[in-house]
């Protein structure tokens, strides 16, 4: 006994889409395993998301653009499962947290300086109701400056080296002090 189980299907044609993948599959010369491909296609992307397949149709259909589709899977889908990156290589993602407290000892009561914290304490810090402490998050581009061509930016080197002291020195303060260190090293 056979395992090979049939599904008939009936297309529309006056449908555009559906015309399309009737086309698409009279011209193929295996048309089972085009047949057979498309629905495992659609299986596994709706394992990821139900509307997957619909959103995808729409763009190859040119009905959306590619911003429109990353917006779109940004929103719907679970960021655990699609990779994201896979639209946009140079997405941004936070890359440390901070906070700020009020500084006691300033008389007029201003902030600190931006202190980097964990990711768990800024999770915590943001529940709290502590108005003397402010949390933020610092977002950078995943694959960093690297698409900047650095062969396009001159670089002006100087003559001589900027740290070279000079040998002997010109102000007549130097030259004092100079005198005065000497005099009471003899004595």
């Amino acid at each position: 006994m056979s395992n090979n189980k049939k599904i008939f299907v009936y297309l529309n044609t006056d449908v555009p889409e559906q015309k399309e993948l009737f086309d698409y599959i009279t011209q193929e010369r295996n048309k089972a395993k085009a047949v057979r491909d498309a629905l495992s296609l659609t299986m596994n992307l709706k394992k990821f998301n139900d509307k997957l397949p619909a959103i995808l149709s729409l763009f190859t259909q040119n009905l959306i653009s590619v911003s429109d589709l990353n917006m779109i899977l940004n929103s719907t889908l679970q960021k655990d499962t699609v990779p994201i990156e896979l639209l946009n290589e140079n997405v941004y993602e936070i890359v440390a947290w901070q906070k700020r407290v009020i500084n006691p000892l300033s008389p007029d009561q201003t902030w600190s300086d931006w202190i980097a914290i964990s990711q768990t304490e800024y999770k915590n810090l943001l529940k709290s109701d502590d108005l003397s402490i402010q949390v933020r998050a610092l977002k950078g581009k995943r694959l960093g400056d690297n698409l900047v061509n650095i062969s396009t930016i001159p670089v002006i080197e100087p003559k001589e080296s900027v740290n070279k002291q000079p040998k002997t020195p010109e102000s007549n303060t130097a030259n004092n002090a100079k005198k005065l260190f000497n005099k009471k090293s003899q004595n």
